[in-house]
Formats: structure tokens, C-alpha cells, sequence
């Protein structure tokens, strides 16, 4: 449960869907012989998973295990907590046949195995960076894991359907996330049947999963409006289950605009009972939907033309607000956002030899009316200054966001973080990007909100335009700097 003052804070929800992946063991023939890592098999998932959790109690040790900066480092970043020991009270399992083994075992039928500890690598590893970039962004945060779980239909007709659950799982993880980071909250959000089947999957997704995140939203809503979106920031734990799954999660709550933790190297404590933080990437949303910002002098002729006319643009918007001489913009013009948005159309006619350029700006007059975007108003220019403009003669827009205040250095926003410098003397290392770009390694300038897509109205116009003409571009840029771009086409 919550309170009243938890409600009113920014949000981080992590969504982890838990996989057969996720539970790791150590198993021995007796506590005084070395143990051997191994797994529960399919249709034991549930059964052993059950046992686990009446083992565990709140005082039942915590193991941990390194993590390094990346393999072949001989000093270790950090001590992660990873799971439970059970070395006091072990769980006998079934039969060795419940398990998967990394190494052969010879045992006799009087040998039952017993398993001494139980690991979570996956959920331990995608916590600990999940925290430690929220540690960079230096504001308090309520925080909250949904753990996923269901159960498929087994090929076995004779076990039962549920054997393979991973719901006693979720809430197994769910103590050892209470024990470990005590100001977290969990939820698990069990599907029950069709973890296998997409259509099941929307049908939990959106009976289940996305309740879930409104519940969470609505006393966002309720105390910033409008702007709860940066105070709600979901992000979808990429590591293991069913593709069906992961494909109706990232699909449903692709409106709240999720960033990514993708753990590509499952298996490294498996092998190595280690953690290397190589093996996971952090992608925010926007470096997932548009392609890896460019360098300016590396940009296509036609692309490069058109954002020297957008730097021109923003050159004489800063000398007319740092001259003050615009006295009505912030109290008439953009009285409702106080956002400036720029851009620049890029016209070419078939008989002309060279491209021409239409520059805009969005007005914020009256909301009941609703706002004039910058790219929609820009668009209704170039067609007052040539009514014989067709949507092919369009061939690209430039966006950009600038701030009102002629004083604000450029400085890491308090809602958007900064990876590309230290972090904070109080905060770990920073987390390992990935090596594609993303949108993390760039500045964020305060009172900014580049790179700045189009909204739904402007969307649907630039839509209309992308029927006869699919080469379209929309050129947006990490910050005010314009040093690089991102470039990409309506879908």
C-alpha cells in the first residue's frame, strides 16, 4: 500500500516478466558436498517453486555475487544482491529428474537432492542498473515493479496444466525484492493460461497489465495534468518468456512511450556466477523508434540544406529574445506552454533547380481552441505563399525546441538524465549503453524537449503527406546545439 505523500512523487515503473529463465538453484546430494547450479525443468516450475516460498521467511540470508565492468576486469564494481540461502533449511526436491543440471550428478535413489540456495540473476541485475540510473536523475522517486507471470498449455496431456506456472515464482521474487530494496513496491499480475498465444496476451495486457499502469497514472493526472507524462516513466525488462508476450507488452504500453533494459547474455551466471554489465543495454524509447543521431556534416546534401536554414531559424529567434525584444511572446503568444517549437519546411517543385524553405512556429493562444503546432502552421505558410504546392512538392521538416529564457545555460534538466558526464559523487558508476546510439548519451538541455516528435494532429498531416510522397523526412535533434540530427520517415 502506498500513501497519500507516495502518490503525489514522479513515477518509475519496471515491468519484468517472469520466465522458467529467472530461478536458478544450487542442488547437492548432501549440504557437505560442493552444490551444482542447476534449474527447475518445465513441469516441476511450479511445484518446486511453491516449496521455495514457504522456505523463505524475513530472516533467511541474502546471497550476493560481483559485478564487473566487463569481462577479464580483476576488481569488481559492486557487491549485487542475487537470491536466498537455504543452507538452515534446504528443500528436498522430488527426484533428480526435476532438474536441469550443468553438471552430471551421479546419485543414488536414496540421494534426494537438496537444494540450498536459490538465485535470481536476471530480476538482481536489471534492478540494480533500474536503480542506479534512477540514482542519476537526482529526484525522489515512487517506485514500482509489476511482475508478470501466467502459465502455458503443456504438450504432456497428463501433467498438470498449471505445473509450469510461474506465478509462485513472481511472488517469490517479490519477498526477495521487499528484503532488498525495502522502498520498492511490487505487483504481480498473474495471466493464468495462453502465455504461448498472443491473442491471450493482448487480452491480459489489456484486462490486466494496463489497469494496472492507469491506476498508477490517475493521481499523476490528478496533481500535474498535462504534464504527467514526465512524471510517469515506465520501463519494459527485455530478458526472457514467450514471444507472444513481450510482443503484447511492448505493443500495449508503447502509448506511455517505455524505455528498455535488454539483457542479451542470459546465461553468464549460469556459467560464471558472476554479473558483467555488458551483458545488459539501456535504450530509451526514442533511440528505439527513430534512427541513431547523425552528424550534421555527415548528413545526405538535401538533409544538410535544411538544417542550416533551421540553425539560420534559431539564430534569429536567440538574438530577438536575447535583445528582449519580444515582449507579447511569452505573455500572449505562448501564454498556455511558454514552449517555443521551431521549424522549417523543405519545398521542392519539379521545375525549380533548387529547394525552397518555409520557416514557422507553433502559438499557444487558447487552449479551448485548441494550440497551432509549429509544423502545422509552417505547412499552411508554404500553401498561402504558392497555392499550386502539391504534397509532393514536400519533401522534409525540421523541428526544434528552444527555451524562452535567454539565461538558461545549457544543464541537465531534473527530469531527463545526462549520461554522457559523470554521475552525481553520491551515485554508482553509470550503467554500460548500448553500442548503438542512444538517445542517453546526449545532453538535455534545460527547458528543452528534444529531440520533439511531431503530436497526433501534426501526425495525421504528415501522414497525408507520406501517401504520395514516402521519402518524407522529419529532422529532429538531440539539442538546441544542432550538431547532429535525427532523421526518419513517417510510418
Amino acid at each position: 500500500m502506498t500513501s497519500r505523500l507516495d502518490d503525489l512523487l514522479p513515477v518509475q515503473v519496471l515491468v519484468f516478466n517472469v520466465s522458467h529463465v529467472d530461478v536458478l538453484l544450487d542442488v547437492t546430494r548432501a549440504l557437505s558436498l560442493e552444490p551444482h547450479i542447476a534449474r527447475p525443468k518445465f513441469n516441476r516450475f511450479y511445484p518446486l517453486s511453491l516449496k521455495l516460498q514457504n522456505a523463505v521467511t524475513e530472516m533467511t540470508d541474502l546471497l550476493y555475487t560481483e559485478t564487473f565492468e566487463e569481462r577479464g576486469s580483476i576488481n569488481s564494481d559492486a557487491m549485487v544482491p542475487v537470491g536466498f540461502c537455504l543452507r538452515d533449511s534446504p528443500v528436498t526436491g522430488e527426484s533428480w529428474g526435476s532438474f536441469h543440471l550443468k553438471d552430471q550428478i551421479v546419485a543414488t535413489n536414496e540421494e534426494m537432492p537438496l537444494v540450498s540456495a536459490v538465485y535470481f540473476p536476471l530480476i538482481s541485475q536489471i534492478l540494480f542498473t533500474w536503480n542506479r540510473i534512477d540514482k542519476m536523475t537526482q529526484v525522489k522517486h515512487r517506485k514500482v515493479v509489476m511482475l508478470l507471470s501466467g502459465a502455458g498449455t503443456p504438450r504432456d496431456p497428463n501433467v498438470d496444466i498449471f505445473s509450469n506456472s510461474t506465478k509462485r515464482a513472481a511472488e517469490l521474487i517479490s519477498l526477495f525484492i521487499s528484503r532488498c530494496y525495502p522502498g520498492t513496491e511490487t505487483i504481480c499480475l498473474d495471466s493464468g493460461l495462453g502465455v504461448f498465444h498472443y491473442d491471450k496476451n493482448i487480452q491480459y495486457c489489456s484486462d490486466t497489465v494496463l489497469p494496472a499502469v492507469e491506476a498508477i497514472r490517475h493521481p499523476l493526472v490528478s496533481r500535474y495534468g498535462n504534464e504527467w507524462r514526465n512524471n510517469l516513466q515506465i520501463t519494459i525488462s527485455l530478458t526472457d518468456g514467450s514471444p507472444a508476450r513481450l510482443a503484447a507488452v511492448s505493443a500495449a504500453l508503447r502509448i506511455f512511450r517505455p524505455n528498455y533494459l535488454h539483457m542479451w547474455q542470459l546465461k553468464t551466471f549460469w556459467f560464471e556466477r558472476k554479473f558483467f554489465d555488458g551483458d545488459l543495454q539501456y535504450e530509451s524509447f526514442d533511440s528505439m523508434e527513430t534512427r541513431p543521431a547523425v552528424l550534421v556534416e555527415d548528413l545526405q546534401p538535401q538533409i544538410a540544406l535544411l538544417v542550416e536554414e533551421i540553425i539560420q531559424h534559431k539564430l534569429n529567434f536567440e538574438a530577438q529574445r536575447d535583445s528582449g525584444n519580444v515582449s507579447e511572446l511569452e505573455s500572449f503568444w505562448l501564454r498556455k506552454t511558454k514552449k517555443v517549437v521551431l521549424s522549417v519546411l523543405m519545398v521542392q517543385k519539379p521545375n525549380e533547380n533548387t529547394p525552397r524553405f518555409f520557416r514557422g512556429m507553433n502559438l499557444e493562444v487558447s487552449m479551448p481552441t485548441g494550440s497551432l503546432c509549429s509544423e502545422r502552421n509552417v505547412i499552411g505558410t508554404a500553401l498561402a505563399s504558392d497555392q499550386s504546392l502539391t504534397r509532393k512538392d514536400l519533401c522534409s521538416i525540421a523541428v526544434l525546441s528552444m527555451t524562452l529564457n535567454p539565461h538558461q545555460s545549457p544543464k541537465a534538466s531534473s527530469r531527463k538524465m545526462m549520461l554522457s558526464s559523470s554521475p552525481p559523487a553520491s551515485a554508482s558508476r553509470r550503467p554500460r549503453m548500448s553500442s548503438n546510439t542512444s538517445l542517453n548519451a546526449y545532453e538535455k538541455f534545460e527547458g528543452e524537449l528534444n529531440p520533439i516528435s511531431p503530436c497526433g494532429a501534426c501526425l495525421e498531416w504528415l501522414k497525408k503527406i507520406a501517401e504520395v510522397n514516402p521519402a518524407f523526412k522529419v529532422v529532429t535533434f538531440p539539442n538546441s546545439k544542432c550538431e547532429e540530427a535525427f532523421v526518419s520517415e513517417i510510418a
